[in-house]
């Protein structure tokens, strides 16, 4: 059996512990966001949705940094085989224990006068958001010092462990969900400090599992300075990107704010969870994908690093967009049926705006870990950056002019496919492949996939009233049609050979 065959399959199955892990956590977060939003009401919903999501906007130093230590974690294993980890990993720890540093004398300066100053929260909550700041801040602090453990687990491929630690953390979140309607304190203090326990479970499961199943990553007083100073530079520019992102982030939810009040944000910070949901479905095929794409550009198979690259945005598109078409189509019964009778105002259109928005992010996506790969990130960072950014003042005009509050989500949509091109345009600077290739093999079957696609689920929608069961149909008609579709419109002939081989083999041994 090749080699490409054999990492094609373990693409298979870490994607598969990974969907399982999707399906579960989903289903139970989905419940848990119902049970929470009774239980808080809508302002202490919508007060934690803020304060918890300005001490998380520090976190994309965490997703930053993770990206970083994995992308050197297997760039070193494709050059220098699995050895070489340890080098990387004492590196690594160094670094994050000095952005951590960095990351709470930024919190507790900018966060603590953020919120007493700026926040539009009723006077008698003011204590118990700086209380719930704290709580997000610390458990921030902790979990950007074990992303090297985190990291290691992605680069390793140890995805099913992965799986049963997102399981746990979604099952401790229900738990503390029902736990805070029967308690008479207040909720809204509880949730939080609940939530920093569970934060600390997940950074003891990664550490303790990395100590004892994956050797190469123990502490030495010696490291290498030099792979410390790639980290950090690497890290330098893609905080950049990071930074833009959360700056646009956290600052839509402030125009929010300051416009409409808190009761908007509720409505914004459940649209985050329907977008949060489909990007998780993205974020699990990179990390399907990540190890293997920068293992093989470190060995300069550019051919497998193309296949790679030209597959995940093939297959996190279809994936998605399966899910979508049901989504913004029922979106008004999924909320109905979600979160009861209180829907807050603006949530409908804010949710279906989202999901779209998600579509079109979704092949920028590869197009970030191809340039990871290849470590030339400086320039691509600083363009994406300006783009992304110019979505705050666009909205700022848009909201002043009086305009009504999606117009955020469309000046967030409108930005993207600007994004996207200039992504592509750097790209096309640093790594060999060709526009043509890129419109031919991506852009055009994925547009003609979505356009057949919607026709039978409309059709559905239009012809029945609204119900579970007209629910059920559209998303069966949304999986099968798109199943069908990708076999015959996206998939290439060497992907459908290994489709066959696939179906022949499961047919056989049914026969045995």
């Amino acid at each position: 059996m090749s080699e490409g065959v054999v990492n094609n399959k373990r693409i298979a199955k870490n994607t598969i512990f990974l969907y399982i892990r999707l399906f579960f956590v989903l289903l139970v977060s989905l419940y848990t966001v119902r049970v929470v939003l009774k239980a808080l009401g809508v302002v202490d919903y919508g007060i934690y949705n803020v304060v918890g999501g300005f001490a998380s906007m520090f976190s994309f130093f965490c997703t930053t940094m993770s990206n970083a230590t994995q992308r050197f974690y297997n760039y070193e294993i494709g050059k220098n085989g699995y050895t070489a980890v340890t080098g990387v990993f004492n590196a690594a720890i160094r670094v994050q224990i000095f952005f951590a540093l960095v990351v709470f004398v930024l919190g507790e300066l900018v966060g603590i006068w953020y919120i007493n100053n700026v926040m539009v929260i009723p006077g008698e909550r003011l204590i118990v958001a700086n209380w719930v700041y704290q709580f997000s801040l610390f458990l921030l602090i902790f979990t950007i010092i074990q992303v090297p453990y985190a990291a290691a687990i992605m680069a390793y491929e140890k995805l099913d462990f992965y799986a049963i630690v997102g399981i746990i953390d979604a099952v401790l979140k229900l738990f503390i969900a029902i736990i805070i309607t029967e308690i008479s304190y207040d909720k809204l203090l509880i949730y939080g400090f609940l939530l920093f326990l569970i934060g600390l479970v997940n950074i003891a499961l990664y550490v303790g599992y990395c100590k004892k199943k994956i050797e190469p990553i123990k502490f030495k007083s010696n490291y290498d300075k030099k792979m410390k100073k790639a980290i950090l530079s690497f890290s330098g520019w893609n905080i950049l990107g990071a930074f833009s992102y959360m700056t646009r982030n956290q600052g839509l939810n402030v125009l929010i704010n300051v416009f409409f009040g808190a009761a908007i944000n509720t409505a914004n910070g459940i649209a985050g969870q329907v977008s949060g949901a489909l990007q998780t479905f993205t974020s699990n095929i990179v990390i399907a994908f990540k190890p293997q794409l920068v293992q093989s550009y470190a060995r300069k198979d550019y051919v497998r690093t193309q296949q790679l690259f030209f597959g995940m945005s093939k297959v996190s598109y279809v994936l998605v967009l399966i899910f979508s078409v049901p989504l913004i189509l029922e979106m008004q019964y999924i909320l109905g049926v979600w979160l009861g009778e209180t829907v807050p105002a603006h949530t409908l259109s804010f949710s279906r705006l989202s999901v779209v928005s998600i579509l079109i992010s979704i092949f920028h996506m590869p197009i970030v870990q191809v340039m990871h790969a290849t470590g030339k990130v400086k320039k691509f960072q600083l363009y994406t950056s300006i783009v992304i950014l110019a979505i705050l003042p666009l909205s700022w005009i848009c909201l002043y002019v009086g305009l009504p509050p999606e117009f955020v989500y469309w000046s967030t949509i409108g930005i993207f496919i600007i994004n996207q091109i200039v992504g592509l345009y750097v790209l096309h600077q640093n790594y060999e492949y060709k526009y043509s290739d890129y419109i031919k093999i991506i852009i055009i079957p994925c547009a003609i996939t979505t356009i057949l696609l919607l026709i039978i689920p409309c059709i559905t929608y239009q012809l029945m009233n609204e119900s579970f069961f007209r629910m059920i149909i559209i998303c069966g008609e949304s999986s099968v049609m798109g199943i069908l579709l990708s076999y015959v419109v996206i998939l290439n002939n060497s992907e459908k050979q290994y489709i066959n081989n696939i179906i022949n083999k499961l047919f056989n041994s049914s026969k045995l």
